[in-house]
């Protein structure tokens, strides 16, 4: 039998992909489709916002175009990285309370200031590993709670973007650490949630779903996504997560080398054992985020 065949969903700013991938690493065949962000109906004056059921369509778009150039008895998997930051409140019945706010959008500039004078940056910086980047989740979280604080009341859980088209494959919540790691809310030397950080927006730990690291199972292909998709129903979905962690592992660079990863952004990139935040780090603006193993 050939070797097995798992698929990846890459969502990125500007293409939405899904690649079969073999068991050696080869890719196998590739679709994709142009994404992008879009203005927020009705909302705030230059808001970007994400629409997920539309990504949705695509990847799914993109999947069936795969699924149809492959011997689909050999996938055995499906996963999903995309870029990080971003997410969105989601109900029980998983509609979501506010759609995903992009990061493109800049409408959390003005709480930069706002949440220096509640913590200083090196406390953020030495907890979490991030700068002040107006982007981070943990801002969009205290927007919405300051202006539109029924979104989060009327929310179930908070679900990362990753969380959010893996829960259209399997149904199940979830979130994983590299993803987590872009929030600015997370004890990184713990690889768990900073209750302190979460309480700037009033939010706790419960407020997300669990945690699934990466390369662990989520659930499994249902039969409404299989339609969908094209993909075999009951394959496991796979956790992934943040595009750029993956990109490092890809690039098959060892702990000594650095990694230039190219494409909506360009980071310089090295891979290390453990979080030591310095103060000479944080002052060259440098960030530091969840590993994916």
């Amino acid at each position: 039998m050939k070797n097995a065949l798992t698929v990846v969903m890459d969502c990125g700013s500007t293409n939405a992909a899904v690649i079969a991938v073999d068991d050696q690493g080869h890719l196998v065949h590739s679709a994709s489709r142009p994404n992008a962000s879009k203005n927020q109906p009705g909302g705030e004056e230059n808001g970007r916002i994400w629409d997920v059921d539309q990504i949705w369509g695509k990847l799914s778009d993109a999947c069936h175009q795969v699924c149809a150039e492959v011997d689909k008895e050999r996938i055995r998997a499906v996963t999903v990285c995309t870029f990080g930051a971003d997410g969105a409140p989601m109900r029980q019945d998983g509609t979501l309370t506010y759609p995903p706010i992009c990061w493109q959008d800049t409408r959390t500039e003005p709480l930069v200031s706002e949440i220096t004078e509640r913590m200083d940056a090196w406390t953020i910086f030495a907890e979490t590993g991030y700068q002040i980047i107006p982007f981070n989740t943990l801002l969009r979280l205290m927007w919405l709670r300051k202006h539109t604080p029924e979104a989060l009341d009327r929310a179930d859980c908070f679900m990362m973007m990753p969380g959010l088209l893996s829960f259209k494959l399997c149904g199940e919540r979830s979130i994983d650490p590299t993803s987590g790691g872009t929030t600015m809310a997370m004890e990184l030397g713990e690889r768990d949630w900073s209750k302190r950080m979460l309480a700037l927006a009033d939010v706790d730990p419960s407020f997300f779903p669990r945690w699934v690291e990466p390369g662990a199972v989520i659930g499994h292909v249902h039969k409404a996504a299989s339609e969908q998709t094209g993909l075999p129903v009951g394959i496991p979905v796979i956790a992934a997560g943040h595009d750029t962690q993956f990109a490092a592992i890809g690039s098959g660079a060892s702990p000594e080398e650095a990694i230039l990863s190219s494409g909506t952004w360009e980071i310089l990139m090295l891979r290390i054992n453990q979080f030591e935040p310095n103060r000479f780090g944080f002052e060259e603006g440098l960030l530091y985020e969840c590993d994916a193993v």
